[in-house]
């Protein structure tokens, strides 16, 4: 009974973390590496990193069921990840290929699928009109590729410039509570720089 209890918590996460990776070929055609236009840049590279930890979670998982299902030895690595499982929290196999996360494991299920809807939603949809910078892996390329857009639209020199904000008073778009582009109030991006949220001061 307690080996079944052990499947289904196995088999649970594995109905919970999504189903299929991103296409990056296909996104490269729609998104192409423009020098006007660093945000498919950034598209391409956060994918990049979204499918390896995908792939790594899955093949984690499906190798824990198969050893608990009698069907392969259990790897020490193996062992490692069910044992994190087991007590609810993420395995350090997971978190090597991973955004920075403090959260428990189903907390981070959680988010590990609303950062898949935003990554989804700006593939399917288009560029977001607001992009929610803490569900990047690399904030940094994107702030940097913001520069980068202005600096040549402008032809000024990137190291010349410095950010600047502006604060709204209500969220445009909040991924986290389920609020996508086709949701949002905002539907066109600013005509310099960018709308972000998930900015934490």
């Amino acid at each position: 009974a307690y080996k079944d209890e052990r499947q289904d918590v196995v088999k649970d996460l594995l109905g919970r973390i999504p189903e299929s990776l991103f296409n990056t070929e296909d996104v490269r055609k729609c998104y192409p590496l423009l020098y006007a236009n660093s945000m498919n840049t950034v598209l391409a590279q956060e994918l990049t990193r979204f499918n390896l930890l995908l792939q790594t979670i899955k093949t984690s998982l499906l190798k824990t069921a198969s050893a608990l299902g009698g069907e392969e030895l259990m790897s020490v690595e193996t062992e490692e990840a069910f044992n994190s499982i087991m007590a609810g929290k993420v395995p350090e196999l997971w978190l090597a290929k991973s955004y920075p996360s403090l959260k428990p494991l189903s907390g981070y299920i959680a988010d590990l699928k609303i950062r898949y809807a935003f990554f989804k939603d700006w593939v399917e949809v288009g560029s977001p009109a607001v992009y929610w910078i803490a569900g990047l892996f690399f904030p940094q390329s994107f702030l940097t590729g913001v520069l980068q857009n202005y600096a040549r639209r402008k032809k000024i020199e990137i190291d010349a410039l410095q950010f600047d904000f502006a604060f709204f008073e209500k969220d445009l778009t909040d991924y986290t509570r389920g609020i996508m582009q086709r949701d949002s109030c905002v539907l066109k991006p600013p005509e310099d720089g960018v709308y972000i949220t998930g900015l934490y001061l």
